[in-house]
């Protein structure tokens, strides 16, 4: 999930700190990291809604919770995702959708009040982006300086161009399965740009291991941790 993900990710940010202090100051430290805290730091725009204005956010979908239309739209074959961030960038989109009076309509004048009309520009954005393929809308917004994109499924997502360039799927080792699709981590580092072996162990493949290289504990002591059936 997100929130597995994500307090991970802010684990190893403290992880790394914490090492960087120790350089430092010669003292270790207990890092501590909840889900519901990492969730929580990572609400910024709701938050700032919630603490600065007293404004409770509700769900919002597939849409910016602030700016309008920065949204996701049908076409004739597939969805797609637009964003217009500013007067010019709308003004942009209508001339697109061949109703150019829309950047002087009241209704839409600026963010605040196409926020407030929403339903109406949606449903507006909805009928000309059913009347495109989803290359020919593509082209067109990008045409017009409006950012935009396809909504892949993880088919197309996993066989595009860009995951197959940047090494986002890989072939790895597993004793039992043999060849394995796997992710790795996204990170690209200048000083190291080979690939390791990629291998998937089984649960606990590497548990005496890790108890004699860095526990340091003898034969003995592992199958005493067996007979508890601690390991």
């Amino acid at each position: 999930s997100v929130a597995d993900v994500c307090s991970g990710m802010f684990a190893a940010f403290g992880t790394v700190a914490a090492l960087f202090d120790r350089g430092r100051s010669g003292k270790g430290q207990h890092v501590d990291v909840a889900m519901l805290d990492s969730m929580m730091a990572i609400q910024l725009t709701g938050l700032a809604r919630q603490l600065y204005r007293d404004e409770t956010p509700k769900p919002a979908g597939n849409r910016h919770p602030v700016t309008y239309p920065v949204d996701s739209f049908a076409t004739q074959e597939g969805d797609i995702v637009l964003v217009c961030f500013s007067d010019k960038l709308f003004a942009g989109l209508v001339d697109l959708m061949d109703q150019p009076g829309l950047a002087e309509d009241p209704r839409f004048a600026d963010n605040a009040a196409r926020n407030e009309n929403e339903a109406a520009l949606y449903d507006m954005i909805s009928d000309w982006a059913a009347t495109q393929t989803q290359k020919d809308a593509i082209d067109g917004l990008l045409s017009k300086g409006i950012p935009a994109a396809p909504i892949w499924d993880l088919r197309q997502l996993t066989s595009s161009d860009h995951v197959a360039a940047r090494d986002l799927v890989v072939t790895g080792q597993h004793s039992k399965l043999g060849d394995v699709p796997l992710v790795p981590q996204p990170v690209k580092f200048s000083n190291h740009t080979v690939q390791p072996d990629f291998q998937s162990p089984t649960l606990g493949q590497h548990t005496e291991d890790v108890l004699k290289d860095i526990a340091g504990l003898d034969e003995d002591e592992i199958t005493a941790l067996k007979v508890t059936k601690s390991i």
